[in-house]
């Protein structure tokens, strides 16, 4: 059976699902979601042939595709989340986060490597101006920042010439998100800025490590280690409030959001999904036994990526 037809029957069978719930629930009471393994999944996940079993780190819109990086300078684009060819991206060090502009490209990682590309194919190599590990990226709409080991922050309009920020924290930042009313970037503590320039520290616990942060259109989520403030939610980056996630006893590696869902992964192949946040339903198909790192929204599809090259998106 080709592809496109197991992925038809899995669309005909969600619809079908949707609507004996509908039924269902207008015959009666709702049914009550005791946990992560009694909850109903009507989400369904497909693994996609990367090409690779190097580990990929990192996974975000890159323009009109989306690109995945990783181990050994891996590359990875796509267009739609499904078929993915790798580039050679010049570089053996470690990739971490991907992000692009309308026009650039930018992948960063392993003491401070920056490679740029205008169309996915040629790669080219910037000075990033620090040594340090760079964790993560986001394009503003106006610029790049990158975040990475140290508490180091490069903001560049181009991915070209970038410039460092004073973060005001020397521990590592592993994320930032590049909308909402701030940019937020997130580590052993959150931090915020208005332009990128001038960051401050937020209510975070610096003992507390935070993977991931996303903006879905209306508040921030993020996630880290398993803790009793795994999750932390703000509608503005200045209040957070911090909420246990009890689903399962996993720490989360990434986050990402469609507008109304948001979707995380983590630890020995864990991945939830919410709509706001704070109540968490398991995505079944995803558990175990291999690590997500890396999860976005593109095309109208989330895509997670992992150990061992792995590539799963939704229908």
């Amino acid at each position: 059976m080709s592809l496109l037809l197991k992925e038809k029957l899995l669309r005909s069978n969600a619809l079908l699902v949707s609507i004996a719930l509908t039924i269902f629930l207008g015959c009666g009471d709702p049914p009550t979601l005791h946990s992560g393994e009694d909850q109903v999944d009507i989400t369904f996940w497909i693994q996609r042939n990367s090409g690779t079993n190097l580990t990929l780190y990192g996974v975000g819109p890159a323009g009109s595709q989306v690109a995945a990086v990783g181990a050994l300078g891996t590359i990875l684009l796509s267009p739609d989340g499904v078929n993915w060819t790798p580039r050679n991206s010049g570089t053996t060090y470690h990739l971490f986060g991907v992000a692009g502009s309308g026009t650039t490209i930018v992948a960063v990682g392993y003491q401070g490597t920056i490679v740029t590309s205008q169309d996915g194919v040629t790669w080219v190599p910037q000075v990033s101006g620090t040594t340090n590990d760079l964790r993560g990226i986001a394009w503003t709409g106006s610029q790049f920042v990158a975040v990475g080991d140290a508490g180091t922050i490069l903001t560049s309009p181009d991915g070209s010439s970038w410039s460092i920020s004073p973060s005001g924290t020397t521990n590592p930042l592993h994320s930032v998100s590049g909308n909402g009313p701030l940019l937020v970037a997130v580590g052993q503590g959150i931090f915020t800025s208005p332009s990128g320039t001038l960051w401050t520290q937020r209510g975070s616990s610096a003992s507390t490590t935070i993977h991931s942060v996303v903006w879905s259109g209306t508040q921030y989520l993020a996630v880290g280690d398993y803790s009793g403030a795994s999750v932390q939610t703000s509608f503005d980056g200045i209040t957070w409030s911090g909420h246990p996630q009890t689903t399962f006893s996993n720490s989360l590696y990434s986050a990402a959001s469609s507008g109304t869902t948001f979707v995380v992964v983590g630890d020995v192949g864990v991945s939830m999904q919410s709509s706001d946040g704070i109540a968490w339903t398991g995505i079944k198909d995803l558990i175990g036994p291999d690590d997500l790192n890396g999860v976005t929204y593109f095309g109208n599809r989330f895509i997670t990526i992992g150990v061992g090259g792995k590539i799963f998106s939704s229908l």
